[in-house]
């Protein structure tokens, strides 16, 4: 099996919707957390990321209470002298996200937009329009429709789905 070079760290949902959501990105190297995995526990992420063939530069792919997991666990992958190349936090709120790489913020409506945009707002956002529910985004993000902006030029967004954006940064960043 390849080294993996995605780390997709789900929150509380079923291994399906999990399965989904990576199926959908279409990246077979990526490393999903199982469902039986507390995500929001660092300690016990940064035990499965261990006992997996984990490139030392990863990008991670956040939801929800994964994002809270994720919050503790880079910690403790800097620790092993490893790095990340990029952090997608998907409604991640209201989860404070700073570091020394390139962070993207997608969140289910404009109010969690809005109001995450103070805890780190990254270099990109994708925030649904119309709102979705938010599990709905996770297992459907071809089905979320809204904006994709740019921190540097906010009034420049385009329309685009929530896939369109995830698979977009994810090819950016693992192209290098």
């Amino acid at each position: 099996m390849a080294t993996s070079r995605l780390l997709v760290i789900p929150g509380v949902v079923s291994q399906e919707a999990s399965d989904r959501f990576v199926q959908q990105l279409n990246i077979p190297e990526a490393c999903c957390v199982p469902a039986s995995i507390a995500p929001y526990n660092p300690i016990v992420l940064d035990q499965f990321t261990r006992s997996q063939d984990l490139d030392s530069d990863l990008m991670v792919i956040a939801y929800s209470a994964g994002c809270v997991g994720a919050l503790g666990w880079l910690p403790l992958w800097y620790r092993q002298q490893k790095t990340i190349k990029a952090l997608l936090a998907i409604d991640g709120w209201p989860i404070p996200f700073w570091g020394k790489f390139p962070i993207y913020r997608v969140s289910h409506d404009l109010y969690t937009h809005r109001t995450t945009l103070r805890l780190g707002a990254g270099l990109e956002q994708f925030y649904c329009d119309p709102a979705v529910e938010h599990l709905s985004l996770w297992a459907y993000p071809e089905t979320a429709w809204g904006l994709w902006n740019q921190v540097q030029q906010p009034q420049e967004s385009h329309r685009t789905t929530a896939l369109d954006f995830l698979q977009c940064i994810v090819a950016r960043h693992l192209e290098t």
